[in-house]
């Protein structure tokens, strides 16, 4: 599953928001496959770095994503409606998607309700468009294509019409702070998880010498801290303030990294999960991670580490999300680095620190206080 596009309005902070990931001809030099397995002018950005100040929308993107395609996919609508930021208002989401070799639209509208009222399916209105890619087909001429077979009619049952849809699949990771609960990955083949969760804690503490499975637990796993055994069990450390903040989101970073060499994923959302870890050691993970995406695969990743910005990547990768009050509205914009740093010789960084893309932290405010 790739994403090539996703509207936004009227949920969390964010108002007329769009964000797309297509870009219009191939890079000289680029050593990331950023086509379609079957369709090598079908081209999308594989790697998707979302990068701003705090509060600029990178984990909400995520938590959006996640609420549409549990939405799409298995007919689940309460994080979606727990998201309208203005309930007495529509709002309304579209996504583009492919699927194997199928582009869909799907296009959804919540009608507003009166604060007493609880959403039912008649606020539901909801749309999906799909084509077949060609051979030989650009996204932008697939969107043309499907634009003039489109129509404008919505239909109420939106469990009917999102049967029209193929299984989706997907990954996400959130900081383990997170006052969400999100899905955990379910190893396939437990001995190779195995290594991969002792590899990940090893490299963020030293002093774990063993992590092992217990055999007669299901989802359970002991690491050896030193002569300390730390127990997981379903993905929550039992003691865990025996770990470093860093260590203990070391374990859903093995989840994801397991996800995407073992599992049957394609779209994989990791945020911010290097917030207590090493830059190197965050730059190593996310040049395995890149290595690793085979296929038709897609990786959103959210930072604040500017050192990433160093890395050998396609500079269409580089996303940057701020926020702005107008009036009594907030609202959410992300600006590409592929449509402002053109040039092979143009560093990308120094576009960041002379703050080409208004994404800089209000410092201002801090600086403030010391006139407080």
């Amino acid at each position: 599953m790739i994403l090539m596009n996703l509207k936004l309005n009227n949920y969390m902070a964010f108002n007329d928001f769009e964000i797309n990931m297509s870009y219009p001809k191939k890079i000289v030099g680029n050593q990331m496959v950023e086509n379609l397995q079957n369709h090598p002018n079908f081209r999308y950005r594989k790697l998707n770095i979302l990068m701003g100040s705090n509060a600029s929308g990178k984990t909400s993107i995520g938590r959006m994503l996640m609420s549409i395609f549990n939405f799409i996919d298995r007919k689940e609508f309460t994080n979606l409606i727990t998201y309208i930021n203005d309930t007495q208002k529509d709002a309304t989401f579209e996504i583009q998607i492919v699927v194997r070799d199928n582009f869909y639209r799907i296009t959804s509208i919540i009608k507003g309700k009166r604060e007493e009222c609880d959403y039912t399916s008649e606020n539901f209105l909801t749309k999906v468009e799909k084509i077949e890619i060609n051979k030989t087909e650009t996204y932008e001429r697939c969107l043309e294509r499907l634009q003039a077979k489109s129509t404008s009619e919505y239909n109420h049952d939106f469990l009917r019409e999102l049967e029209k849809v193929e299984k989706l699949s997907w990954a996400f990771e959130f900081p383990r702070d997170s006052r969400r609960v999100t899905s955990r990955y379910i190893p396939e083949n437990e001995k190779r998880y195995l290594s991969i969760l002792k590899n990940t804690l090893q490299a963020l503490d030293p002093l774990i010498t063993e992590v092992e499975k217990v055999s007669e637990v299901k989802d359970t796993y002991v690491i050896h801290l030193g002569n300390e055994p730390i127990m997981i069990k379903n993905g929550i450390i039992v003691g865990d303030d025996k770990l470093s903040s860093g260590t203990k989101e070391g374990i859903s970073l093995a989840n994801m990294f397991a996800a995407l060499v073992c599992g049957g994923y394609s779209f994989f959302y990791c945020d911010e999960k290097f917030s207590y870890i090493h830059s190197d050691i965050e730059k190593a993970f996310l040049s395995l991670m890149v290595q690793k995406l085979e296929g038709d695969s897609q990786l959103f990743f959210t930072t604040h580490n500017t050192d990433i910005l160093d890395m050998d990547f396609p500079k269409h990768s580089y996303n940057f999300l701020r926020k702005e009050i107008f009036g009594d509205n907030c609202y959410i914009s992300v600006v590409n680095a592929g449509e402002y740093v053109k040039k092979n010789r143009d560093s990308v960084k120094i576009a960041v620190q002379n703050d080409l893309f208004s994404s800089a932290p209000m410092l201002e405010k801090v600086f403030a206080l010391a006139d407080i």
